[in-house]
């Protein structure tokens, strides 16, 4: 398509003129502005124009290239990817792979990713929307075929959320935050998310599929979102390549479902207490039309939330349920 075509050239950050453009793309400079049209209505492109310049995108933007992270995933990955996808826009990368075609065309298979580089109905817990603006960010996806039951499986979410945590370090992201049951934190802020949709007979084999959302570069952007953010772009100094940081997150994913795997939370607990930022605090639960107050002491064996009330302790599952900090300068809400 043209406008995709066009978002292609102009990721380099740099003016175009009208009429190069249509060179390039074999179209009138009518078109062309149309396009841009299309991309800001559409895609919410920060694309601007300058009389005698042209056009340019706010931001530079690594286009994902399916090769490229192919090449950089280390040996063992490499063993367990059987297939990339890679969208300019796509609904939902979770959604894509739920799909009952990809399910099936796939059930062989232990693992399959989709990537995009925009969503315009991108999946965040109980319902909301994940916010997702083109190309500045991470939107990734990655099923799993487990011979387990959704019980076994119920700490998933929290090993791959510590899982992370390890990598963002490993990167230079100091001061990284697990608020239960799946947002990480970076100073209080919102950098990331994660949601996993399980798929198959309750006491297994079942497919789950891990859906990562990472703000990567925010700059610029045109976004609305209810809640405190950040992106890597303002914690980096340097942002690394936008593909070889994706690839070095499915190699994280990857390891840590596999030791997942063989030896459950377990493996996990004592870094999610490093990184707890709510334990030992007092927090507001809301559940369905419910609101209550406790104080957070950590989590059980299974992930489940301990919740100390009047003197009682109590284990909170996930499900349709959030927390938030009771200070009133918290402004970050579990979704």
């Amino acid at each position: 398509m043209l406008k995709i075509e066009l978002f292609k050239i102009l990721c380099d950050g740099q003016f175009h003129s009208g009429t190069e453009l249509g060179v390039q793309l074999q179209c009138s400079r009518s078109a062309i502005w149309k396009a841009v049209k299309s991309l800001k209505l559409e895609f919410n492109a920060n694309i601007f124009s300058v009389r005698g310049r042209g056009y340019c995108l706010s931001n530079a933007i690594e286009l994902l290239d399916k090769q490229l992270i192919l090449n950089a995933l280390t040996a063992n990955a490499k063993k367990i990817v059987s297939n990339i996808d890679i969208f300019f826009s796509l609904d939902s990368t979770n959604d894509y792979l739920i799909s009952d075609t990809k399910l099936n065309k796939y059930n062989n298979s232990i693992c399959q990713i989709c990537l995009a580089e925009y969503q315009y109905k991108g999946k965040g817990r109980r319902g909301k929307q994940w916010v997702s603006p083109i190309g500045g960010n991470i939107y990734c996806s990655l099923s799993w075929n487990f011979n387990k039951s959704f019980h076994e499986l119920a700490g998933l979410s929290l090993a791959i959320s510590v899982g992370v945590a390890n990598f963002l370090k490993h990167y230079g992201v100091t001061e990284v935050e697990l608020k239960w049951p799946n947002d990480i934190l970076w100073q209080g802020k919102k950098l990331l998310g994660v949601l996993l949709e399980m798929h198959g007979e309750a006491s297994g084999p079942c497919t789950t599929i891990i859906g990562i959302g990472i703000n990567f570069n925010m700059k610029n952007l045109n976004v609305d979102i209810d809640q405190a953010w950040c992106d890597l772009n303002s914690i980096l100094t340097t942002l690394p390549s936008r593909n070889i940081f994706t690839a070095h997150l499915l190699d994280n994913l990857i390891n840590s479902i596999q030791l997942f795997e063989q030896k459950g939370l377990a493996a996990f607990l004592e870094s999610w207490q490093q990184y707890d930022v709510i334990q030992d605090k007092e927090i507001i639960i809301k559940k369905l039309d419910t609101v209550e107050q406790g104080i957070a002491r950590g989590i059980d064996p299974s992930g489940a939330l301990l919740v100390e009330k009047n003197g009682q302790i109590t284990a909170l599952y996930s499900g349709d349920v959030s927390i938030r900090l009771s200070d009133a300068k918290s402004t970050v809400e579990s979704t």
